[in-house]
């Protein structure tokens, strides 16, 4: 491994890796989330792989699209889930392989060596990721069987199953509003596309919240005090690249060609409320887990102090002007995120950056 190798050599121990990856996408969900995630970070460091990757990634997940632009949804989810002696488990994750290709294909098209680049390659997830995202802000929920008639019990093989898409379904939300977001180069389009998709990903979040509280009511407990995946708010999978880049086009952008782009997105609270709660969740996320996995320390020690001085230059804002208590889907006060945003940043470079302070 620390021996040195010329490119032949390097790039033919890339293609036998690759060739081993192709052979872990047989294996457990876990395994294969994890090399969905490990393929994103192999093309960011050598980019004549990316043909292969991308190839490879999108051979996988044709066998969940639906290619016919008449269907809704556009995924066969029946195929995301199995059942073993009535217990129901995720057999595909989906949106890690969906999000996968799509941060993928942002990076190929920021790639200045265009001859990495396989055009088909390229011109076939284009038309995957522009209808992929028209349909998905087309479904409604009863698409997915997923609407307020729905059985989300945890108890029942039926809701368990439910519950598995639902997660599935608000990841493949995410993955397609982080693509959006990453290439939409500030254009209108784009923000009323991400609002649409947000409100839909809103929508089914709602239902599953209030779907997890009746259930923990009727057994007598607290919404949240049980360990299952019903209470439990599913991680973002938004990067905290694209969250700190969303948090500072609200709050702290002021360029004057960008306007009518963030103008549209500042115009909708839920989009702020998803934001900021979203942010706050992935940086108490950080604080829990740490930081030994992240591969580049010096990029969060940055978004760290974006993230805070945007924060507390909002909670300082809206305190002089009377304390604005906008509350975030009947949850915590939107000023109470603001600081505790904050104090998870203090908190984490406290503890991985005391060399920087």
């Amino acid at each position: 491994v620390h021996t040195n190798m010329n490119t032949a050599t390097s790039e033919s121990l890339c293609y036998e890796i690759l060739g081993n990856l192709r052979r872990s996408l047989t294996q457990q969900a876990d395994v294969r989330l994890l090399v969905y995630e490990g393929l994103y970070e192999v093309l960011c460091k050598n980019s004549q792989l990316s043909p292969m990757i991308l190839n490879l990634l999108s051979q996988k997940m044709k066998q969940y699209y639906e290619p016919d632009e008449d269907i809704l949804p556009p995924v066969k989810m029946v195929s995301c889930t199995a059942t073993v002696a009535e217990q129901t488990h995720l057999s595909e994750p989906l949106a890690h392989l969906a999000q996968s290709i799509l941060l993928c294909m942002v990076k190929v098209k920021g790639f200045d060596d265009d001859h990495t680049v396989d055009l088909t390659i390229m011109t076939e997830l284009d038309k995957f990721a522009e209808s992929f995202t028209a349909r998905m802000t087309k479904c409604q929920m009863a698409d997915f069987t997923l609407d307020k008639a729905a059985d989300f019990s945890t108890t029942t093989v039926v809701g368990v199953k439910n519950n598995i898409h639902a997660i599935i379904v608000l990841g493949l939300y995410e993955a397609l509003i982080s693509y959006l977001y990453a290439h939409c180069e500030y254009r209108v389009d784009f923000a009323e596309k991400i609002l649409q998709l947000l409100n839909c990903h809103n929508k089914l979040s709602t239902v599953m919240k209030e779907k997890a509280t009746n259930n923990a009511a009727r057994r007598g407990r607290p919404s949240g005090s049980s360990g299952s995946i019903a209470t439990k708010t599913p991680k973002s999978l938004l990067s905290l690249s694209i969250l700190t880049q969303m948090l500072y086009d609200i709050y702290g952008n002021d360029t004057v060609e960008h306007a009518d782009f963030i103008h549209l997105l500042q115009s909708s609270q839920d989009y702020i409320n998803y934001v900021v709660s979203t942010t706050t969740n992935k940086l108490n996320e950080i604080n829990e887990e740490g930081i030994e996995s992240w591969k580049n320390r010096d990029s969060i020690y940055s978004h760290m102090c974006t993230v805070s001085r945007l924060l507390l230059d909002k909670f300082v804002s809206e305190m002089d002007v009377g304390g604005q208590q906008v509350k975030v889907r009947k949850g915590k006060p939107l000023s109470e995120l603001y600081l505790e945003g904050v104090y998870h940043c203090v908190t984490i470079v406290c503890k991985h950056f005391r060399d920087q302070i």
